[in-house]
């Protein structure tokens, strides 16, 4: 299943509204600095049912927005980590199945 990551790189995190400086001393020699350890993540998913055709219109325009250049995107690039799932069910879409995948499996449960 294809699954986008939108974020942007990790130089500067918030502490309680005030920018604070990502050290790398506050990790072990051995250990990698997690990029993202600062921010929250959100999933953003569509097309589970084939029929919900509206949905890929509004991912598309999600998906504009976010990799915009607004303030509002820079700022929520900044703060969040987007895991964006465009298709979640792309076998019903291609197939025609409309609650399961081609192997028959019933993508809500």
């Amino acid at each position: 299943m294809p699954i986008l990551t939108i974020t942007s790189n990790v130089d500067k995190v918030r502490d309680q509204g005030s920018p604070v400086a990502v050290q790398l001393e506050d990790f072990e020699e051995n250990e990698l600095m997690p990029v993202n350890k600062f921010k929250k993540y959100i999933i953003v998913c569509a097309r589970v049912h084939p029929g919900e055709t509206v949905a890929s219109f509004i991912m598309e325009g999600f998906l504009k927005f976010i990799t915009g250049s607004s303030q509002e995107a820079i700022d929520l690039r900044r703060n969040v980590v987007f895991k964006v799932v465009p298709m979640i069910n792309p076998d019903g879409v291609i197939a025609g199945n409309y609650r399961s995948s081609l192997s028959g499996n019933d993508l809500n449960r």
